[in-house]
Formats: C-alpha cells, structure tokens, sequence
C-alpha cells in the first residue's frame, strides 16, 4: 500500500470512534423518545455504555494483536462494531441499545489500539510521525465535515 493510502485508511479508523458517538449526540432526543426513555438524565447513558465498553477492552487488543497478528484482531474489531452498529440501529428498548452501544465500544477500541500499534510497526521516527500528523489533519478534516450531520435528527437535516 502506498504512502497517501496508507494515511486514509489510518485517519478513517480513527475515525470510526468519533463516528460512534457524534453521530448519536444529535439525535439523543428523538432516540430517548423513541426507546420510551422518560427521564432526560437517563439518555446519557448511550454514549456512557459506549465508552465503557471501548475503555475497558482497549487493555486486551494490544496482547490479543500480538498474539494473532495486526490484521486478523482488527478485522474481528471491525466486524463487531458494525454487528453493534446495526443491532443499536434497530434496537427496540433501551436495554438493548446498551448491550449493543458496550458492544459497539467494544469493537471500536481496536481501531484505536491497533491504528498506532500498526504505524509503529510500518514506519519509526520521522516518516511514523509524519503519518500521525497526516492522518490526524485528514481526521480533523473529515469530523468538520457537512456530511456527519446525522439523518435522524430534524434539527441537523438542513
């Protein structure tokens, strides 16, 4: 993979984490009424569930990734944020949205473990911090974005 290829694809994984909750932010009041959530408090809890569940599990991915390689943990990663994803998508209750919002997290922590782990182990000293910066601005970039305004939310569809 070339070098400007390999950057995209970097500044994307980084992104799935800011995918998965500012997507959400948005769109909290439509979902906590949809999911029968009468308390406004309680609402919260879709982004605390989430990052439980990626705080807790990034300890385990650098271990797990060396053991059984780079690609295959953080394809296993992805593979679980997306079942996540689309479970939370069609949650009925709010205890499901939970269970899938922890998954979700779950999954998610991988890219953000194994995104460094895998720069580190492509390139050192100033061409692995070049890539960093580059896939930070391409991030930066991509979170500022007009196409991140969530569907689901009337006050964000203009």
């Amino acid at each position: 993979m070339g070098f400007y290829p390999f950057v995209g694809l970097t500044a994307a994984l980084m992104a799935t984490n800011a995918l998965a909750i500012d997507s959400m932010l948005p769109a909290l009041p439509q979902m906590a009424e949809a999911l029968g959530i009468a308390e406004a408090n309680q609402r919260q809890w879709i982004i605390t569930a989430y990052l439980l569940g990626f705080g807790v599990s990034q300890i385990f991915y650098g271990t797990i990734s060396d053991r059984y390689g780079r690609r295959p943990v953080l394809l296993v990663g992805l593979a679980i944020y997306v079942f996540a994803s689309v479970v939370a998508a069609f949650a009925g209750s709010f205890q499901a949205m939970m269970a899938a919002r922890v998954l979700q997290g779950i999954g998610a922590a991988a890219t953000r473990v194994l995104v460094v782990s895998i720069v580190r182990d492509c390139y050192s000293g100033r061409e692995m911090a070049r890539v960093m910066s580059l896939a930070m601005i391409v991030f930066l970039a991509m979170r500022s974005s007009p196409w991140r305004r969530s569907p689901i939310s009337p006050a964000w569809s203009s």
